[in-house]
């Protein structure tokens, strides 16, 4: 069987030899199961609550641990490689588009060592692909959609890698999501209160020092 390797300890570790309770999905499945939100994965994660809100709205809480029953958004902590994301004031998901990921972490918690502030419930980690000096790479993917009793939809995503010498490489990523709702609103009449419409992309650079060293940029951004 393959090994499956996390870096939930700040190191790379055999899942199998790491003592602590993590879930890893890796980015091939991912891309083999056409999941692009982490709500269509947490769900079959044992242990973990997804309260459904709305797109970018939804709670999660690990094992019960919440200070609401919405969802423990302050007993949750989010992180997309090594940077913490927060909102101040926001108690749902910090939705990131699964989209070029190396693999996603899911640690119960609680994880206060490592990962300080709000991770008593748990953790979850987006570890997106770095960029390689290996070869020039890329990818697009576009889909088309139409929903019953809603509408026409898309969602359009890619990827370039671009090495620029033997020790530095750049990653873009992009990103466009039309998703057609199909549920309504009695209550005030508003129609399709469930769609969702998301546009982001990430920018990568990484320069190997050395053998044993290497830094690190990222930029990402994402509007709903």
């Amino acid at each position: 069987l393959e090994e499956v390797v996390v870096t939930a300890t700040k190191r790379e570790t055999s899942l199998q030899d790491t003592a602590l309770s993590i879930s890893a999905i890796s980015g091939a499945n991912l891309g083999r199961l056409g999941i692009t939100s982490y709500d269509e994965i947490l769900s079959s994660v044992p242990g973990i609550t997804v309260v459904q809100n709305g797109p970018g709205e939804s709670g999660v809480s690990f094992r019960g641990v919440a200070t609401s029953p919405a969802g423990g958004g302050v007993t949750t902590s989010y992180y997309i490689d090594e940077f913490p994301l927060s909102l101040s004031g926001f108690s749902g998901n910090i939705d990131v588009k699964l989209v070029d990921m190396e693999q996603i972490e899911v640690l119960k918690g609680p994880q206060g060592t490592l990962y300080g502030q709000s991770a008593m419930g748990g953790v979850i980690r987006y570890i997106t692909n770095k960029p390689t000096t290996e070869a020039v790479e890329g990818g697009v993917d576009i889909t088309y959609e139409n929903v019953a009793s809603g509408g026409d939809g898309y969602q359009a995503q890619g990827y370039v890698n671009i090495p620029l010498s033997d020790s530095l490489a750049v990653r873009a990523v992009f990103y466009d999501y039309d998703r057609p709702g199909f549920l309504d609103n009695l209550s005030t009449g508003s129609k399709d209160v469930n769609t969702e419409e998301v546009r982001g992309g990430r920018l990568a650079l990484r320069w190997d020092i050395s053998d044993r060293s290497a830094f690190n940029l990222l930029y990402y951004n994402q509007a709903a």
